[in-house]
């Protein structure tokens, strides 16, 4: 029997209230064990496999979802390429931005994954659209894993911009119901706004945390000040002696430093820790986190930031070997589990920031390296924290962490589609960097109000940490790379600016209690990035950028003394 259900702003309507042109509209037709879904600000029609499935309208201005118990798709019409509208601009935004991993076979092979068939790009399977076909099966997963993938490129011919992406998870191979979906698709004329629904998600204070954890995290939400802390380097324990010994240099070097020329205690104590460097497996650094940091809010010692990575060679062999699947496959869960009782052996209170900047193009946990499907990164989030649970930890504050500028430049790929279950979350962290090499700066103030903005209101009422941040002043050169060669150009700012920058990151947060700061009023940490970047010219090796804070920086230096002195 055919229904027809009409939608207005996510929510199920009569056709009378029914109006296409203004609002988010939305229809599902049935008929015949099969359903039509119409998407009027996207443009589209299209008809799903089954009949059997719960629309998901949670993020209906970047993408629809559709969960079935035989399959989960994941649906978006995208428009943001930066290229020019030619075949040019295209064929780079598809091959960078869009399809770089899941095209290319040797990383499909490092990660044991398999073609269900050689990959399609098809001018005659939709008339007067191209169609770009991936199926895939990840191989060693049980069917409720979903194990199928098959992702559907529709472009229409002489348009190189605008296209849409279908994402589609199942149990068991449906390339050829894929391949029907997308015959059955019909662009039609846009009509009113996507839009999400306007949602505010609580704050799941767990009951399993210890009293030292509870007694923090209060503490945290409640305080006006701000707590902070600065990156010099990473700990590590149960490493070579040499490296170990280095990274102990490294951290005495700049606590001492910043301790005497800012007059300061560090609030936070951040370090950084990836899944394995190659084939030697990193462990929760135990010994140099009681020695350096060992903070409960109130003992006068810094709090622990732990931020682990599900990489193995610090992001830097993403066309090859990427953790999340063998995560999946369960093949780390033991390393997991260590890592939580080390966790809950440590005691004190730890800010857990998992996989950081995951909605970017540079992270070998990123939507874009894990089959164009963000699906498969909050998996492998929920999966340590499931490991965690298992294990008692009673003392983790879960840091969900994206980057300010979601990269590649698509809807699929914006940080809400990386959100977890949000019991699994109690901290929301920012970062956002002004790099300094541009014509125009970024003031401190212009990224963290646009955050905000974004963020609202669906983690309003977390509290959240910037942990990790900076603002560049130049350096000894600036190169960038260009036609597979490194070119000099013109330096784009100066210590004087860096300076400028710092002052105003205390000019807002003094202002955290008047009407329209209230992204100021958010911020309850803040973690300065205190090294240096840096690349390989001729055989030198030249900083970039300087954000470590020295006395080549005094100007800066004197900013940060200031301002904390002023909180």
């Amino acid at each position: 029997m055919e229904k027809t259900i009409y939608y207005q702003n996510g929510e199920a309507v009569e056709k009378s209230a029914f109006s296409p042109d203004t609002g988010d509209a939305k229809t599902i037709a049935y008929e015949n064990g099969r359903a039509r879904v119409t998407n009027y600000p996207d443009g589209y029609a299209v008809t799903l496999p089954t009949d059997d499935f719960e629309p998901d309208f949670r993020l209906s201005s970047l993408r629809m979802r559709y969960v079935s118990p035989h399959y989960v798709l994941n649906a978006s019409m995208e428009d943001k390429s930066p290229y020019d509208n030619d075949r040019e601009g295209w064929n780079t935004y598809l091959t960078e931005w869009v399809t770089r991993y899941i095209a290319n076979d040797e990383f499909l092979a490092c990660n044991e994954i398999s073609r269900l068939r050689s990959a399609i790009e098809s001018t005659e399977m939709l008339e007067g659209y191209t169609v770009i076909r991936h199926d895939v099966k990840i191989e060693g997963l049980e069917a409720e894993q979903m194990p199928y993938h098959h992702v559907a490129i529709v472009r229409k011919n002489d348009e190189y911009v605008r296209f849409y992406l279908f994402n589609l998870k199942a149990p068991a191979d449906l390339s050829a119901e894929v391949d029907e979906m997308v015959r059955s698709f019909e662009e039609i004329v846009p009509r009113g706004t996507a839009q999400n629904p306007p949602l505010t998600l609580p704050v799941v204070v767990p009951d399993y945390w210890n009293d030292a954890t509870k007694a923090y995290y209060a503490k945290l939400r409640g305080q006006s000040a701000t707590d902070w802390g600065f990156f010099s380097a990473s700990m590590c324990d149960e490493c070579d002696p040499n490296e170990v010994a280095h990274q102990t240099r490294r951290i005495e070097a700049g606590y001492a430093y910043l301790s005497r020329a800012l007059d300061f205690s560090y609030g936070i104590m951040p370090t950084y820790t990836h899944i394995s460097w190659d084939s030697r497996i990193n462990h929760f650094p135990s010994m140099m986190a009681q020695k350096y940091a060992g903070g409960d809010g109130f003992n006068g010692k810094p709090v622990l930031q732990f931020t682990y990575q599900y990489t193995t060679h610090n992001n830097e062999n993403l066309d090859k070997y990427t953790p999340t699947f063998n995560i999946l496959r369960g093949k780390y869960d033991e390393q997991f589990r260590e890592l939580a009782r080390d966790f809950k052996a440590y005691g004190k209170p730890v800010l857990f920031r998992l996989n950081n900047e995951m909605n970017t193009d540079w992270t070998s946990y990123s939507g874009i390296v894990n089959l164009i499907d963000p699906d498969i990164t909050v998996a492998v989030w929920e999966r340590m924290y499931r490991a965690f649970r298992e294990e008692g930890v009673d003392n983790d504050i879960w840091i969900w962490n994206p980057f300010d500028g979601s990269t590649p430049f698509c809807k699929w790929g914006e940080d809400k589609c990386y959100f977890p279950d949000p019991k699994t979350v109690q901290v929301l962290g920012l970062t956002g960097y002004d790099m300094g090499n541009k014509d125009r700066i970024r003031s401190f103030e212009e990224i963290y109000r646009a955050l905000y903005k974004k963020n609202s209101p669906w983690f309003t009422e977390f509290p959240a940490v910037i942990s990790e941040f900076g603002a560049g002043a130049g350096g000894e050169q600036q190169y960038i790379y260009e036609e597979k060669q490194w070119h000099a150009t013109a330096l784009g700012r100066n210590a004087d600016q860096q300076a400028a920058w710092i002052r105003e990151i205390f000019a807002c947060l003094a202002k955290r209690d008047r009407p329209g700061y209230e992204f100021a009023q958010q911020i309850k940490g803040a973690v300065w990035f205190n090294c240096n970047d840096y690349a390989m010219v001729d055989d030198k090796l030249c900083i970039t950028n300087y954000f470590e804070l020295n006395d080549h920086l005094a100007d800066s230096v004197a900013a940060f003394k200031e301002g904390l002195k002023g909180q």
